[in-house]
């Protein structure tokens, strides 16, 4: 086989499992390692209400210190709030409609057995597989070019709405999938989705730039100053580069050897199972096949 058809190969096999897990979202989404899958819910709702308190947080400190006018949307670190409260709030939803699912077959069917699923894959699922990479890597990304690019001491002391953007809200993404998810991050489609993320959003950069009356909030006209498409095109360019061709795929896989260490931890069988009979658990099962109910 020559390197095209390898490559080609790799690709048509992490496809394939990124829609195989997708498949079996109801497994996926009920698994919480760290707490215990009967746990998963409120593990689920916990992250959700969390993620969402201290992007609201973050939303009004930038309404109020903008007069009102909405410059919170122009910037990557909100756009990737946002993109990390739909992640939690979907995944809430998802492992709430899971365990209704699962909890009603199990009603109609007390032999434990478990349901397939062969059911459509609801359009929120479908979101959620989406941002399952973007927020993770995402998060990572605008944390380590905000404090180690865009940030300098003669900005003034750190105030408490940079560390929540640039810190916490990474801090809840990273316990999520350390300890408390069972996504597998590892196929070339997650990796597509990040730079597709990252692509649209320099799109945005660049129009906004050149948008005649169009402004940051000291009004500059350009967003970031090392994006500044007008008067610094090369060192625009120059950094574009290398935000996509080093910090983001570093992101990416720092966030894989995550997944993969969590998985060795408590899933060592095949990184699927943790009983050693090599077959995933069903979620909720106390290894005697008696499914616990998740409501």
């Amino acid at each position: 086989m020559d390197a095209d058809s390898q490559t080609s190969s790799h690709a048509s096999a992490g496809a394939l499992g990124w829609a195989a897990e997708k498949a079996r979202w109801r497994d996926t989404v009920l698994r919480c390692p760290g707490l215990g899958d009967h746990r998963v819910v409120l593990a689920r709702d916990s992250v959700a209400c969390l993620a969402c308190a201290l992007e609201l947080y973050v939303f009004l400190h930038l309404m109020i210190r903008d007069d009102g006018i909405p410059y919170y949307f122009i910037w990557l670190t909100n756009w990737t709030g946002m993109a990390t409260v739909a992640y939690a709030v979907l995944h809430a939803w998802a492992t709430r409609r899971a365990a209704r699912l699962r909890d009603d077959v199990a009603y109609r069917d007390q032999s434990g057995v478990r349901d397939d699923d062969s059911t459509p894959v609801p359009a929120g699922v479908h979101a959620l597989w989406a941002l399952k990479c973007i927020t993770p890597v995402a998060q990572l990304f605008i944390t380590v070019v905000y404090w180690g690019v865009l940030w300098r001491p003669w900005y003034g002391p750190v105030t408490p709405h940079n560390v929540v953007a640039h810190g916490a809200l990474y801090a809840v993404t990273l316990v999520d999938f350390a300890t408390l998810n069972r996504f597998t991050l590892a196929s070339f489609a997650d990796l597509t989705n990040a730079y597709m993320y990252g692509g649209v959003y320099v799109c945005f950069n660049v129009v906004y730039t050149f948008v005649p009356g169009a402004t940051n909030h000291r009004g500059d006209e350009f967003i970031y100053p090392i994006t500044d498409w007008r008067s610094r095109t090369l060192v625009s360019v120059g950094f574009v580069v290398a935000a996509f061709a080093i910090v983001l795929p570093a992101s990416w896989y720092v966030t894989v050897r995550l997944t993969k260490l969590r998985d060795s931890r408590w899933f060592p069988v095949d990184g699927r199972d943790g009983d050693g009979d090599g077959a995933e658990r069903t979620a909720g099962d106390d290894g005697d096949g008696d499914a616990r109910s998740f409501a």
